[in-house]
């Protein structure tokens, strides 16, 4: 009897199982019925459009952008011509009137160009008068190239008079040979400390009486800063010169500044005492 009943209980629990997965399967066929029956509904719902009605909508759509995507020079284009059609719509029904616009813009164009002839630059006018100056100049040197000549020899020999042309007062001058000599004299001074620089210096030695020649230079401005020195040195029987240039002093005195004026100072038993007399001499045969 024990197997009976298990054979019955194992044929009950099949039979339970098979209705479970039936119940299962029916589920899921409804759901599925569910789904389709709603997306039937919206189909249903949408307006139907045909074919023709989309291609026109969107040939609308491609034509506003395109006129929308216009660039400025067609815009140009296209109120250049509709201007045109509307002057030639005009010029039909007045056409004189038309001619007497061309005359006038004609008019207005001859005077703007007369305008832009009349303001030319500065720079462009100057360089005009500059070429006609040199013009006017060639052909004058080829009518009297004689007249140009003397006015040149003129002016050298003006310049050669200035230069010849001392004061009077520049006395006793120093020419190329005892220039050299003086200079020399100077050097070799300053090697034996025996050469003061400066006119200050220059008048203190001679005051004190320990001066033995007095070097000025007649290039001095104003003359008038050196002038004093031939009143004293007259005073004191101290012969002095007058030399050309600063400069040149300057240079054989060792500075690198000019010198208006400078002193050599006695020395007792000094190599120079012999040279300076000898110059003394020479300056004083000059005068």
């Amino acid at each position: 009897m024990s197997e009976t009943k298990k054979i019955k209980k194992n044929k009950k629990d099949k039979k339970k199982k098979s209705k479970k997965k039936d119940k299962k399967e029916k589920k899921k066929q409804e759901e599925l019925k569910k789904i389709q029956m709603e997306e039937e509904e919206k189909i249903k719902s949408k307006p139907s459009t045909p074919k023709s009605s989309k291609k026109k909508k969107k040939k609308k759509k491609k034509d506003k952008k395109k006129k929308s995507k216009k660039t400025p020079k067609k815009e140009k284009m296209e109120e250049e011509k509709q201007e045109e059609e509307e002057e030639v719509k005009k010029d039909k029904k007045t056409p004189k009137k038309k001619k007497d616009k061309k005359k006038k813009k004609d008019k207005k164009k001859k005077k703007k160009d007369k305008k832009k002839k009349s303001k030319k630059t500065p720079k462009k006018e100057k360089m005009e008068e500059e070429k006609q100056e040199e013009e006017e100049e060639v052909k004058k040197d080829k009518k009297t190239p004689k007249k140009k000549k003397k006015k040149d020899k003129k002016d050298k020999k003006k310049k050669k008079d200035k230069k010849n042309k001392r004061d009077k007062r520049i006395m006793p001058f120093a020419e190329k040979q005892l220039l050299i000599k003086i200079l020399d004299l100077c050097k070799e001074a300053v090697e034996y400390k025996q050469l003061r620089k400066g006119a200050n210096e220059a008048t203190k030695f001679v005051n004190r009486g320990k001066a033995e020649l007095v070097i000025i230079t007649a290039d001095a401005d104003p003359l008038e800063i050196v002038l004093h020195f031939p009143i004293i040195c007259e005073d004191k029987n101290v012969p002095y010169v007058f030399i050309p240039s600063s400069k040149i002093l300057g240079e054989s005195c060792k500075i690198s500044r000019p010198i208006i004026a400078c002193v050599i100072v006695k020395q007792e038993g000094s190599p120079l005492n012999q040279k300076i007399e000898d110059l003394k001499t020479e300056i004083e045969s000059n005068i």
